[in-house]
């Protein structure tokens, strides 16, 4: 009697387990928000030589990065959540005596990602630093630069349109400096496809002289604190708020207005000239009216004689 009951207890248990399992899976889960790459970081090293004067130049990527060219920290498809770009890059121009030196040593990357699954949208973060020396010994040298250019946005894959775009150049001609910049942007967006961009370029130029000159920038000497630094986040928006407005194509440029060597258009000009009285119309009919008539006239005398 009491295996039966047992038996009678366990079949029903299964049966309400299995129900309460039927009944979940009937019911659709909610979407989850999430921030996910698409793929690794992809980099590239550019040398842009400008003269033939001697120059040395290096650049990694990656915060666990030490030798030139090197790439390390590249993450993969499938990463979920922040990440960060950490870029060096280093420029040493010296005078050429009789040929002009001109070098910039550029890291760049891109690196897609998704946004899915919230729907007021999400708020985007980048937050960029950056740490360095620019310097200069003219000894002689005519108008030696150093400079850099840091670069970073995230652009649509959906629709033509960068939410977040910062560009900014320091160049110094007179005296050394040290250079350390901090900036946070932020952008609301919605659900989309998106790519991470961001390069740091660092440059020296110096004109031919019979003295000794150097113009450098120096953003790999000291890691990890010199170099480029873009960290880019995503977080889902609150659900109280509005949803994220959606992203806006930049209008179109004007149109390229070329100048053609020959007439290739016929142009209509319009004047206004004054209106004559009415009496000036009257002699002036007038005058076409006998014209005609007195020289047929002449004519037949002539021909009669």
């Amino acid at each position: 009697m009491r295996r039966s009951t047992i038996a009678g207890f366990r079949t029903a248990h299964i049966g309400a387990v299995l129900c309460a399992l039927a009944s979940g899976l009937a019911q659709p889960a909610a979407a989850v928000p999430v921030f996910q790459w698409l793929d690794s970081y992809d980099v590239t090293f550019t040398t842009l030589v400008g003269g033939t004067g001697p120059y040395t130049a290096a650049a990694n990527f990656g915060a666990a990065a030490t030798a030139n060219l090197q790439t390390t920290n590249l993450g993969a498809a499938g990463d979920i959540g922040p990440s960060t770009a950490f870029m060096r890059s280093f420029v040493d121009a010296r005078s050429g005596f009789f040929n002009d030196t001109d070098a910039t040593q550029v890291v760049a990357f891109d690196r897609p990602f998704r946004l899915s699954g919230s729907p007021n949208g999400w708020t985007m973060t980048l937050t960029g630093f950056y740490s360095g020396f620019l310097g200069i010994q003219p000894l002689g040298s005519l108008n030696p630069v150093a400079s850099v250019e840091v670069f970073g946005k995230v652009d649509s894959l959906d629709v033509a349109a960068d939410p977040i775009h910062d560009l900014e150049t320091i160049t110094l001609d007179n005296t050394g400096k040290t250079t350390t910049v901090n900036a946070v942007l932020t952008a609301d967006v919605p659900d989309g496809n998106y790519e991470f961009d961001g390069s740091l370029a660092a440059g020296g130029k110096i004109l031919h002289s019979l003295g000794f000159g150097q113009a450098f920038s120096d953003f790999w000497s000291l890691p990890p604190g010199y170099g480029l630094s873009l960290t880019l986040t995503a977080v889902p928006r609150a659900a109280n708020l509005p949803p994220a407005p959606p992203l806006i194509p930049p209008p179109p440029p004007p149109p390229l207005l070329t100048q053609n060597s020959g007439p290739t258009e016929t142009y209509f000009v319009y004047a206004n000239f004054p209106e004559p009285p009415s009496a000036a119309l009257l002699l002036t009919g007038l005058i076409v009216l006998l014209f005609p008539i007195g020289r047929r006239t002449r004519a037949r005398g002539r021909g009669l004689t």
